[in-house]
């Protein structure tokens, strides 16, 4: 089981991403976690939660994605966690 965090404030593309994955070969083997603001995954991140995989929008609410991404290298020494970055 891949544990994936999709992260963007537009609720069309969060549901994009997610059903285009869900729905993907691999899509069994995903575990999906949306999130609509940076600053919701930035306290998930905090507080332990991990993923293969991070999904994030650059341009977010207050944590954007390259914030995010900071954190997670810098603050929590995470280099295992893989970043996408995605705009739209």
């Amino acid at each position: 089981m891949y544990r994936i965090a999709v992260c963007d404030d537009n609720p069309e593309i969060l549901t994009q991403v997610c059903t285009t994955l869900s729905g993907s070969p691999l899509g069994k083997e995903l575990e999906l976690t949306p999130f609509h603001s940076g600053a919701a995954l930035a306290a998930a991140l905090r507080s332990g939660a991990r993923f293969a995989l991070l999904i994030l929008d650059i341009e977010l609410d207050t944590v954007d994605g390259v914030a995010i991404g900071r954190l997670l290298r810098e603050e929590l020494r995470d280099s295992v966690t893989q970043l996408l970055y995605i705009s739209g």
